[in-house]
Formats: structure tokens, C-alpha cells, sequence
């Protein structure tokens, strides 16, 4: 992160509304940069991404649900559900969900058959994605260089797929996820 999004993210802190629109459903608004939201007593719960909208994915950290929005979404909606899934996240058949990232992630666009998707950072990089057991991706990347991006991942028996990206500082790198259908 750099300084100025952190500034932007202890500044969305402050500006953040959070609308109920349902049961364990919320619309987010006046974020600024604001980028995680996260709910304490959260043991029993999942994202539930299907019902989501401008969200990259979830994590569990003890009791704790970290839910990471996309910064691209001006007022992304947030939709829990009753479940105990180690990582925090409910998944239909087929889509990525973000767990963990040393990049800045953002435009996620979930395709029927994987996403697209843009990474910023300053340095080499791993983002880790829940998906369906054992499934291949092939990933290509724009701008395009040797030594980016692989050209195919696939994730293990658990659904967890580790994607490396090496961008350069400052170049936003857009990238697309392909798995068969």
C-alpha cells in the first residue's frame, strides 16, 4: 500500500456508511479508500459471493471476517450467510474468490469460466484465490513481458490457487483468468 492509499483508507474509515438492506445484507458507500470491511463475532458466517456485488473475496482470521471490496465499485454490497468455511467464503460452482494478496487488486470482472482482472505493486507478488478443487487456468497478460505472469496455474485438492505476478512499479497489469467450462 502506498502512503497516500493508506491516508485514503484511514479517511474512508471515517466517511463509511454502511446501509442494512437486508438480513446480514449491507450496501457500502462514501468509502473513499476504505478497502476491507471487517465483522467481529463472525465464526458462524461466509461471504456469500453469489449475492455479492463490488466484492474480490473474504478471509477468517480467528472469530474475525475480512471482507476485501473491490476499489473499483463506487458502492459494492456485502452479503453473509450462516456457515463455518475455513477461508470465509461460500463459492457457486465455477467462481474465484481472493483470500489473500500481495498486489493490489482491483476491476474484477468474473467471467463464466474464470475473471478479469487488474494488479498493481512494487515488487513480485502472490495473490491466493478459492476456487473449485483442481482446476487449471490459463492467464494471459496486458502489457505483456517474459517472466510476468505463468501461463497456466491450477489449483490444488483444496480449491486454493496461488497466482505470482512480477509488474513492474507504477504498471497496472490486466490480467485474464481462462479455465474449460
Amino acid at each position: 500500500m502506498t502512503a497516500a492509499g493508506y491516508v485514503r483508507s484511514v479517511q474512508g474509515f471515517f466517511s463509511v456508511q454502511l446501509e442494512r438492506i437486508g438480513e446480514n445484507m449491507w450496501q457500502v458507500r462514501e468509502r473513499d479508500g476504505l478497502n476491507t470491511i471487517r465483522f467481529d463475532r463472525a465464526g458462524d458466517l461466509v461471504l456469500d459471493l453469489a449475492s455479492s456485488e463490488g466484492v474480490l473475496g473474504a478471509r477468517r482470521k480467528s472469530h474475525s471476517l475480512y471482507v476485501a471490496l473491490d476499489p473499483a465499485h463506487a458502492a459494492p454490497k456485502i452479503a453473509l450467510l450462516g456457515g463455518s468455511a475455513p477461508e470465509g467464503v461460500s463459492l457457486s460452482e465455477g467462481q474465484l474468490a481472493l483470500t489473500r494478496s500481495q498486489l493490489a487488486v482491483s476491476n474484477l470482472e468474473r467471467t463464466e469460466c474464470g475473471a478479469r482482472l487488474v494488479v498493481e505493486g512494487f515488487n513480485q507478488g502472490k495473490m491466493l484465490w478459492l476456487t473449485a478443487p483442481d482446476k487449471v487456468f490459463h492467464v494471459s497478460a496486458e502489457p505483456f513481458r517474459p517472466g510476468l505472469v505463468p501461463s497456466e496455474v491450477a489449483s490444488d485438492a483444496d480449491g486454493r490457487l496461488e497466482i505470482p505476478v512480477s509488474p513492474r512499479p507504477g504498471e497496472p497489469v490486466s490480467l485474464q483468468l481462462t479455465a474449460s467450462c
